[in-house]
């Protein structure tokens, strides 16, 4: 450490939220049917002794002895006569109940356990760890739980062990330490969530970091400003946590502890309550970089490079699949994702994606292995990728093909270029309790073909781009994925597959309208509806398909050409579910995670419903603003996030955007504008909206259904956008679910411009 390590003082207090499981079997105390003489622990032979009777013969009925307070059935049995006897005996490590309970037919009764150890009904765990930024010596570690005490004092490289007892698997346990630099006098305090004792019972070791305190904070973040309280509430909140924003605020963590150049701000008397301030975190930032502008991306190197702060990997953690899910700021779905699937016998896997923009599947085999607790991806045949840029920095390092480049007028539009991967390396950075914050370097090779300039002329790039760049993702195991099962019984509480549903479907979407490329058969945004004679029909499509269910819930379509899709949920939010689809046909795979909405038959879009509640709200399209940073520290959709709808109810619309790329005032500066076109109008037909937003552009809405959100009107529409450059209607927006909220229009515009549509 850049400060001595000998000047702190630490203490680290370990609280755990209870949270007590219910028992699924209500049952009666002592009834008269059944009585139960004798619960009693043998210690010599380690097992319990439970005998008693029912209240008539009742030979033969299935008896079962359950853990009282856990409500885990321990063994079963028959009834002889009007008695039972059971001697269960225990293995070592198990708990011993302090109280039992016996069901027969029905019925129950519960008792204490004579002669049980003083810490019946408990797990025990050894918690080891390090409290470390750089390791912090002889560090006191303490574990306040149920009113008990657990004390222990790291040794000189910050290492400690400390035995634990709690009566539930499902409790969350956090470590909390307090620290003060006897040179600066600032509070230095640090955080782990280490997620529930379960998790602790199969990987007990814990330290207490800069990370796990980043981690900490931005799920409190996520959870609405107050810190979890069980798993429920932690594993949402881990959705919502961004990979980059993680590593850069344990960066500055690292930073005021370790780093004798800088030190808590003024005015913050504890560590948490500074990196908790958004603001004040930037303002930190901005400090950094003008001391010293690499400070941040080295301290970012330096923790991705210390086994005692990354969590890394190991082989037999490997899952079978791996689930790449994008974070989403909090209150949303993700909309983007793809799997990687590993076979632990021969070391070679597959990766599985989408791409949407132009409905490429991916699947790209590679071999795979751990190489110094990182898991490294190399491509068999790297799959090339057709993506576009209106940069030529973006696919050369050679200056005289960029100043050929720019003396030729560059391109009307974009160009095209070929984007293959060779390498992946992936370091995981916190093992969460549902998702994985995971830094990712990729080695791509960008290709790119002769294309026309402006003047006429054509440029050749002869030497492809090999481009490495850094990114952060987020990673949920397949162990730890919990299935939302789809059913047909559609009872209160479960997911029905039966009626209509937004969501995507297999189909081919036409002809795109600006280069002529023709949409493969694929992935597309579609009003689907599923009949109960299995077959299910897709609105815009036209096309139908068969559909079941099979045994884990999971929803299976079968296309006629061979393609079955499968879909499985692992996300709820609302209306909302984050659904998971793998395609094959063949040897053919694909995957796609996508937002899916349950349709409402009843709901329509209409003059009276679209009408803004007041004069001044709108409707802003929120496609994008499950995106992560869309949003300031207090809430505030951000200028670039606003992008919406004024109907007047008798076909009159306006369509609202941001403009932040124009100097109105002529200061030089960029001014904030907001654009308020009229449109050509819109139109309701057998149910479908159609959007004029220009004589040559034509958005449609098929509805899906309508709620409401923290008090906002929302409503869920399949949408796609056509366009006729006079060659026909041609797809510009392939179709896909987007969200409409109806929010106050923004009034801290520097200049507002009217427009009539084109």
């Amino acid at each position: 450490m850049g400060k001595s390590l000998f000047n702190f003082m630490l203490v680290c207090v370990v609280s755990i939220g209870i949270v007590l499981t219910p028992q699924a079997f209500a049952g009666n105390n002592n009834l008269a049917g059944i009585k139960v003489n004798k619960a009693q622990f043998n210690k010599k032979h380690n097992r319990l002794d439970v005998k008693g009777r029912v209240g008539n013969d009742s030979s033969g009925d299935e008896v079962t002895l359950w853990d009282a307070d856990l409500n885990t059935m321990l063994a079963s049995g028959v009834t002889k006569k009007d008695k039972f006897k059971f001697k269960y005996a225990l293995s070592e490590g198990d708990i011993v109940p302090c109280r039992i309970e016996v069901r027969v037919a029905g019925e129950s009764s519960s008792r204490k356990v004579k002669r049980a150890p003083q810490d019946c009904g408990q797990y025990q765990v050894t918690i080891t760890g390090l409290v470390t930024d750089s390791p912090i010596p002889f560090a006191t570690v303490t574990v306040t739980l149920n009113g008990n005490t657990y004390t222990t004092v790291a040794d000189e490289n910050g290492a400690f062990s400390l035995d634990i007892l709690t009566v539930s698997l499902d409790e969350l346990v956090t470590i909390e330490s307090s620290a003060t630099d006897a040179e600066t006098g600032d509070p230095i305090n640090f955080v782990n969530m280490a997620g529930t004792f379960s998790k602790l019972l199969s990987d007990p070791e814990a330290n207490v970091t800069n990370v796990t305190t980043a981690s900490y904070i931005l799920a409190v973040e996520a959870n609405g400003g107050v810190a979890p309280n069980n798993i429920e509430e932690l594993t949402a909140a881990e959705t919502s946590i961004d990979a980059s924003t993680l590593l850069e605020l344990a960066a500055v963590i690292k930073l005021v502890v370790d780093d004798p150049r800088f030190e808590l701000p003024d005015g913050f008397d504890s560590l948490i309550d500074f990196v908790a301030n958004d603001s004040a975190v930037e303002s930190f930032i901005e400090d950094v970089a003008a001391i010293d502008p690499q400070a941040l991306e080295n301290t970012q190197s330096e923790i991705l490079n210390d086994t005692s702060l990354v969590a890394g990997f190991t082989v037999d953690e490997i899952p079978a699949r791996y689930y790449v899910i994008a974070a989403a700021e909090p209150g949303y779905m993700a909309r983007s994702g793809a799997a990687l699937e590993f076979d632990g016998s021969t070391g070679t896997g597959q990766y599985l994606s989408f791409a949407g923009w132009n409905g490429q599947a991916i699947n790209q085999t590679y071999s795979w292995a751990v190489v110094g607790g990182r898991l490294e991806l190399n491509y068999d045949s790297p799959q090339a990728v057709a993506l576009l840029t209106s940069h030529i920095e973006d696919l050369t390092d050679d200056q005289s093909k960029i100043d050929a480049y720019y003396a030729g007028g560059g391109v009307h539009d974009n160009i095209v270029y070929e984007s293959s991967e060779v390498q992946r390396k992936y370091t995981r950075v916190v093992d969460g309790n549902l998702v994985d914050m995971i830094s990712t370097e990729v080695k791509t090779v960008l290709h790119t073909p002769p294309f026309e300039l402006v003047d006429g002329s054509m440029l050749e790039l002869e030497v492809d781009k090999l481009d490495i760049s850094t990114s952060n993702q987020s990673f949920r195991s397949s162990l730890d994925i919990q299935n939302i099962p789809f059913t047909t019984s559609c009872l209160t509480g479960e997911v029905c597959a039966l009626g209509n549903w937004g969501g995507v479907f297999h189909y081919a979407a036409g002809t795109r309208v600006y280069d002529d490329y023709i949409y493969p058969t694929s992935s597309y945004g579609e009003l689907l509806t599923f009949n109960n004679d299995t077959s299910v029909s897709g609105a815009i499509s036209g096309e139908s398909a068969s559909w079941n269910i099979d045994s884990e819930g999971k929803l299976i379509i079968d296309y006629a050409d061979g393609t079955v899709q499968t879909l499985q949920i692992i996300d709820n939010i609302g209306l909302e579910y984050g659904v998971f689809s793998i395609f094959e046909n063949g040897g053919e795979r694909y995957a796609d995670y996508n937002l899916w909405v349950r349709g409402d038959s009843q709901f329509s879009l209409s003059g009276s419903y679209l009408t803004p509640s007041a004069s001044n709200r709108y409707w802003n399209g929120e496609i994008n603003s499950w995106i992560p940073g869309g949003f300031d520290a207090n809430g505030v959709r951000l200028p670039s996030n606003r992008f919406g709808w004024k109907f007047d109810g008798a076909g009159g619309l306006d369509n609202y955007w941001v403009d932040q790329n124009r100097d109105y005032d002529g200061d030089g500066n960029n001014d904030l504008g907001l654009i308020v076109t009229a449109t050509h109008g819109w139109e309701v037909d057998a149910g479908i909206a159609r959007l004029d937003r220009f004589s040559f552009a034509r958005r449609y809405w098929f509805p899906v259904a309508s709620t409401d959100i923290d008090g906002q009107r929302v409503f869920y529409v399949i949408e796609r956008e056509a366009r006729d450059y006079g060659q026909g209607w041609k797809t510009f927006i392939p179709a896909r679910m987007n969200i409409q909220r109806e929010i106050d229009e923004f009034t801290d515009w520097d200049y507002i411009e009217q427009v009539d549509a084109q």
